[in-house]
């Protein structure tokens, strides 16, 4: 303990705590082991003098799962140095512990240990704890990293098998949509399929909310209901999966489309449900009430707008199994005419699925579409599609970003698209990955041909210029083309950070997962550093997921983290954290 107090510079170790797991033998008195908790507080040192607020008592609780074995309080005294002895810990099974800390004001700081896997003979070593504000957890807060010590590498004898953040149900993941909770306290995952080799089964009603207090996911429960959660679990209707999910009006989840069971297998649907949400509680709104899209849609996008408005955009609307009319209706749901679906006034230039939909905010709030795939080709044709606060309908402007036989790097399906906000005045698109061709054989819904190796960008500058759109809007990074990148249905999600070191800002962004040619999904990933300057791709260096999947989701945390949820593949039940400040996936 002496060591990390004497290091001013380390800014990392908040607290250690020795958690006694005992291990018997035959006949023989109990051995005790002690796995080491480091915990990593918002302040400083372990005496906590280099924090505002100073926790009077401590709690651990260790689960398997999400069910609590132990429950263990405990009153902190700075003098000791951060040290204190738990009560015995069976440590079997997949366990992981939460720590929290608080005083008079109530709950000062939260965070949580990794997921363990070992048995009763294998005690892990040192184990790392992140913590933040109750409002700010782990993943959120501006963690600094001291000297020599990194936290990712430190050994264990146990096998950690994924982050904290795990499903507090089994369920194929594939295809589940993710919104943003109300004021952006967590978020909420719903539905999901299971994924292999190009078939999807099990399609899923599960509504969960990742609680960013405590670093879990927790069944949505019915509002008023006192049973068990899993009693009182909300579920969809409609079980379903590559559909759309928002939270619109404040408080609404808003869950639109997808694929759902039909009497050849997964089909396209209409049906929209709609829940008044609150944390882990839920009440739906729209019981009994018939309310459709104007037409059934699958691997659409729905976007929500400023004005409160939510477009959707694309999708098909056949089964899995044979997609059938790719719908170039735009519809929207106005917040104002809540009870109805409304159809824009301008079309799409150009029938798609499974393309890009990325939001700009400046400038009269534009969506740009890009790329996608029907049934017999992939789509050369680009759009922003327009609309004022408080218009009554969307505008849309097209163009023709050349032939996919000239090999245009916006002809892609199955891609990413990231925005990357850097020093110029308009942000930029980056896209990665996705096929530029459609395959063929039992695969081909979800692999395709050719799958790309190149990074393109696109320049949202010109939007504040006048007309004709200048020529290199469009273009390939420098960067040299890698096969790492080469990959279907990956996920992508940026950072902005400021380096606590020489306070030198980054605007970078990280892919990852996806599927490979042989339709199997893929942990590889890359970290894509640009230049804040001139917002340009500079390199790209090796960031794989802790395990393979493919339909993930990846998000944007406040802070220097980024995590990867859901998906199709290995333990996907867990989610991947992406720390920014040394550009790797956490594993223990």
């Amino acid at each position: 303990m002496s060591s990390f107090q004497s290091a001013p510079s380390s800014r990392i170790l908040a607290l250690t705590l020795l958690a006694a797991a005992s291990v018997a033998g035959c006949g023989e008195e109990a051995i005790p082991a002690a796995p080491k908790l480091f915990i990593f507080g918002p302040g400083g040192y372990a005496s906590f003098g280099n924090d505002a607020v100073v926790p009077s008592e401590l709690a651990v609780q260790t689960y398997e799962g999400t069910a609590l074995l132990q429950y263990s309080p405990s009153p902190y005294a700075a003098d000791a140095g951060g040290s204190l002895t738990l009560p015995s810990i069976d440590l079997s099974g997949n366990t992981w512990m939460s720590v929290e800390g608080f005083n008079s004001e109530g709950t000062i700081w939260l965070g949580s240990s990794p997921l363990m896997s070992v048995d009763g003979a294998t005690v892990p070593g040192t184990i790392p704890v992140f913590t933040g504000p109750p409002n700010l957890f782990f993943p959120a807060y501006d963690i600094g990293y001291g000297d020599n010590f990194d936290p990712i590498s430190v050994s264990t004898a146990g096998t950690p098998i994924g982050r904290t953040s795990q499903f507090a149900e089994s369920a194929g993941r594939a295809g589940a949509a993710v919104a943003q909770a109300p004021a952006g306290k967590g978020y909420y995952v719903v539905g999901g399929a299971s994924y292999s080799a190009g078939a999807l089964s099990n399609l899923s009603a599960n509504i969960e909310w990742y609680d960013p207090y405590d670093g879990r996911f927790n069944l949505v429960t019915e509002k008023g209901c006192d049973g068990e959660p899993v009693d009182c679990a909300v579920k969809l209707d409609s079980p379903r999966a590559f559909h759309s999910a928002n939270i619109v009006s404040g408080d609404r989840l808003f869950v639109a489309g997808g694929l759902t069971s039909g009497a050849s297998g997964p089909e396209a649907t209409a049906s929209i449900e709609v829940f008044k949400v609150s944390g882990a509680t839920a009440e739906r709104v729209n019981s009994g009430v018939p309310f459709e899209l104007l037409t059934p849609r699958a691997f659409h996008t729905a976007t929500l707008f400023d004005d409160g408005s939510l477009l959707f955009v694309g999708g098909f609307s056949g089964s899995a199994a044979t997609p059938g009319t790719f719908p170039t209706m735009l519809e929207f749901w106005d917040p104002r005419k809540a009870s109805d679906m409304q159809e824009s006034a301008t079309p799409l230039n150009k029938a798609r699925a499974m393309h890009s939909a990325t939001f700009v905010p400046q400038r009269g709030h534009g969506l740009l579409v890009v790329g996608g795939r029907t049934n017999t080709e992939v789509v050369s044709d680009a759009a922003i599609i327009f609309k004022q606060k408080n218009a009554e309908d969307f505008n849309l402007q097209s163009w023709s970003v050349g032939s996919c036989a000239e090999g245009s790097l916006l002809c892609r399906w199955g891609h990413t698209a990231t925005r990357v906000n850097c020093s110029t005045e308009m942000p930029r698109v980056m896209f990665t990955g996705g096929y530029a061709a459609i395959g063929t054989g039992a695969n081909s819904l979800f692999v395709g041909a050719s799958p790309i190796e190149t990074i393109g960008i696109f320049d949202t500058a010109w939007l504040l210029a006048s007309i004709p759109v200048p020529a290199d809007f469009t273009r390939n990074a420098a960067l040299a083309p890698d096969p790492g990148l080469a990959f279907g249905f990956g996920s992508s999600a940026a950072f902005g950070l400021r380096n606590i070191v020489n306070e030198l800002s980054v605007a970078d962004f990280v892919v990852a997962g996806g599927i490979d040619a042989s339709g199997n999904p893929v942990a590889t990933g890359r970290r894509i550093s640009v230049d804040y300057g001139t917002c340009e791709p500079t390199s790209s260096v090796a960031a794989d997921l802790t395990t393979p999947r493919a339909f993930a989701t990846g998000l944007r945390n406040e802070g220097q983290a980024l995590i990867f949820v859901g998906g199709a593949g290995g333990a996907t039940g867990a989610a991947d954290w992406f720390y920014g400040d040394n550009f790797k996936f956490a594993t223990d």
